[in-house]
């Protein structure tokens, strides 16, 4: 298990509303990578599961030079975005992953910004 803790919001301007993007809010995305990793403590090891585009990919490359090798960082693209009620590729759009249940509840609860998403 993950053992998750936090959550960085990474912002999507085609979801939820959002009013910026992955690229424009990356200061903040980066400071709370930062803080989270702290936070763990030296030499405690923190895997980050990381999806925001391109512009993520960017940021990856930046924290983990920034934190060494104390950290990972796994980039899990859309794979959930089905399961969190937005299919965005053809493997993860059918009706199946998306409809009001348990497994969207599973995928929700980490809404800590209440933005409904």
């Amino acid at each position: 298990s993950f053992g998750h803790r936090a959550h960085v919001l990474v912002p999507n301007r085609r979801y939820c509303g959002g009013q910026e993007d992955t690229w424009s809010a990356r200061v903040r995305i980066e400071k709370e990578i930062e803080e989270q990793s702290a936070r763990a403590g030296e030499g405690v090891p923190v895997t980050f599961l990381v999806a925001g585009g391109m512009a993520a990919k960017v940021i990856i490359m930046r924290m983990a030079t920034l934190l060494g090798h104390k950290d990972s960082f796994l980039d899990i693209g859309s794979v959930f975005d089905g399961w969190a009620g937005h299919g965005s590729r053809d493997y993860n759009n059918k009706p199946a992953y998306y409809k009001q249940g348990e497994m969207l509840g599973w995928v929700n609860y980490t809404d800590v910004d209440h933005v409904g998403c």
